[in-house]
């Protein structure tokens, strides 16, 4: 079947294979497009933030396996009776916390060359790094933890990840990729709940002795790593 653009003009045929079906699709995403108005641009005039989505995207991929990791090490550890067992969890630990590094540093490459496009992405990348170094200070400079940077540093990462998703969203729409933007508004309110829900579940862990509330925060840390990343799997596709 003839495919032809909004003008008329021929631009393909379309069949039943998945390569012929490929190549449309690809065809499209670099066709300018238009809801009327011409407002619609294709998604080879966003580099940088095509790139920044894309190691957002396996940013988040990365980030998943360390939430994953994190929590198995936590349920094994309340069942751990041996020093050479905890041994074995560490050693696991230092792996997840390895892959938490990489994934940070991975999006804060993407938000960096993302800011060039979208000022969301650059404002997220600022808010990311003050709270990498809120976390720093918290961690090595005061003796005891403070529960009050501990708070802010929360705040901060959700501020971030608010504006990235928020800037993916306005990413998508100015491509014409509806669907995906439309999913993203759907997930902001759930990722908003359940960061609430972890930012209080770390001060009551802070406060009670408790393996499960432990456990609960790293299940509440697995499923805000998970519905991000979703999201950012739509979008990986629609620029990429």
């Amino acid at each position: 079947m003839n495919v032809f653009d909004e003008e008329g003009n021929y631009v393909g045929t379309s069949g039943a294979s998945n390569s012929n079906s490929n190549s449309i699709r690809d065809i499209y995403k670099n066709m300018p497009s238009s809801d009327g108005g011409g407002n619609f641009r294709s998604a080879a005039s966003y580099p940088d933030t095509a790139f920044c989505i894309k190691t957002i995207y396996f940013a988040m991929l990365i980030a998943v396996i360390s939430a994953a990791l994190l929590l198995f090490v936590g349920l094994l550890t309340m069942g751990a009776n041996s020093v050479e067992s905890l041994g074995g969890l560490v050693f696991l630990a230092v792996l997840a916390g390895l892959a938490a590094l990489i994934a940070a540093i991975y999006e804060l490459i993407g938000l960096h060359r993302g800011g060039n496009e979208f000022d969301g992405y650059k404002t997220a990348f600022i808010a990311t790094v003050v709270n990498i170094a809120i976390g720093l200070l918290n961690s090595y400079v005061f003796s005891k933890e403070s529960l009050l940077l501990s708070l802010i540093s929360s705040v901060l990462q959700l501020l971030a990840t608010f504006l990235v998703i928020k800037t993916t969203i306005e990413a998508l729409e100015t491509i014409g990729a509806k669907e995906d933007a439309n999913y993203g508004r759907i997930i902001i309110p759930l990722y908003i709940g359940v960061t609430i829900a972890s930012i209080v579940i770390s001060i009551l862990a802070k406060t009670v002795t408790g393996s499960f509330l432990a456990i609960l925060l790293l299940i509440a840390e697995l499923v805000l790593v998970i519905v991000e990343f979703t999201f950012f799997r739509r979008a990986y596709h629609a620029f990429n």
